[in-house]
């Protein structure tokens, strides 16, 4: 389950200026700011080589898949937050086996998020709903649960140290009182130590976590590439510093979020109007920076409820934050990416319940 649900009626085109032929950069108080140009988009294409789909003979099922990672020994894993389950699979394809499953209890999740690999082996998975992280070793026997002292634990990254920094489902206070940060850190043995990153204050919560709502990737070199849901901005960090601040060069304006209240008997729902411009982020093994979004194309009238009034595509950013292409991801309605071993591209594809594999790109 998505923790939003987009609905906008208008959008507004931005005027048809000319476009800068190099990213403006900037350096200030030790920050980089990247101001990236327009794009056309690339006739590059991504080539299928493997998909990762539902048997006869499978007991995972892929009806809203919430995170792709590729295990340390070659093994894929694919989690489904609707069925609270991960599912294994070669890296062939082949199905293998799935564990967890909704509920309260060991190894039980109600809305598994994410999971990702101490050095060890073992493996930590999310638990939102329940308010914990899960550990189980390599061969997916559960071994303990970490309760979440402030706030649902959401999407999250293990550093090299084993540092799990996360970005709370609902964003918390640090660990001083009244030090508000975006992400929360703990240590390898779930002590919590100072978070980073700053926050856009809200007087609505449910505005202040759509505004902060954002993804995460680690680089090999341990530095952290965070890129907003709504806002067009990647920023890279290095030590818990920010190093760069990117623009994202979107061909349209968003319509700044809006959220009301109906009350209805006794319950009051919350309607939230906005659309998701990222829908995820990675980092290939030379520190390009992959972040999956929407493009609309520009001087175009927008109908959400006809297909091809937008698309999905594939910003790839250089490791200093310069757009180096955009490709089109044609056929498929993706919400999760991953980069693998030889940069090999995963996306889910929720029209078609299933997980596919693409060949690496060439970025530059």
């Amino acid at each position: 389950m998505r923790y939003f649900f987009a609905v906008i009626s208008i959008v507004f085109v931005l005027g048809c200026s000319p476009e800068p032929e190099k990213a403006v950069i900037e350096v200030k108080e030790g920050v980089t700011y990247v101001c990236n140009p327009r794009m056309h988009i690339s006739e590059q294409r991504l080539i299928k080589e493997t998909v990762f789909k539902s048997d006869d003979n499978s007991e995972f099922v892929f009806a809203e898949v919430s995170d792709i990672k590729e295990g340390p020994n070659g093994e894929v894993f694919i989690v489904d937050q609707q069925d609270n389950k991960i599912g294994v699979f070669s890296y062939d394809g082949e199905y293998l086996t799935s564990f967890g499953g909704k509920g309260e209890g060991p190894g039980e999740f109600e809305g598994v998020d994410c999971l990702d690999f101490f050095n060890d082996g073992n493996i930590l998975i999310s638990d939102v709903q329940n308010l914990r992280f899960q550990i189980f070793d390599s061969e997916y026997i559960y071994l303990d649960s970490v309760k979440r002292q402030f706030g649902s634990p959401g999407k999250f990254v293990i550093d090299s140290s084993g540092r799990i920094i996360n970005r709370p489902v609902l964003i918390f206070f640090g660990v001083e009182d009244g030090d508000k940060t975006l992400l929360n850190v703990c240590d390898s043995d779930f002590n919590p130590v100072q978070g980073f990153g700053e926050v856009k204050e809200f007087n609505e919560p449910l505005m202040e976590f759509i505004m902060n709502n954002c993804y995460l990737a680690l680089a090999d070199n341990d530095r952290l590439c965070l890129s907003y849901m709504i806002e067009n901005r990647i920023c890279i960090y290095e030590d818990d510093k920010l190093l760069y601040d990117i623009n994202r060069p979107l061909f349209f304006e968003q319509k700044k979020p809006e959220v009301k209240t109906e009350k209805s008997g006794d319950e009051i729902s919350f309607i939230t109007q906005f659309y998701p411009l990222c829908h995820d982020i990675d980092v290939d093994s030379k520190g390009n920076i992959y972040v999956l979004t929407v493009y609309i194309p520009p001087s175009e009238e927008i109908d959400f409820e006809q297909d091809g009034s937008f698309e999905m595509i594939l910003e790839i950013f250089n490791s200093q934050g310069v757009l180096q292409k955009i490709i089109p991801v044609l056929d498929i309605m993706p919400t999760n990416l991953h980069i693998g071993k030889g940069d090999k591209i995963y996306l889910n594809d929720t029209n078609e319940m299933q997980v596919l594999r693409y060949a690496a790109l060439d970025p530059n």
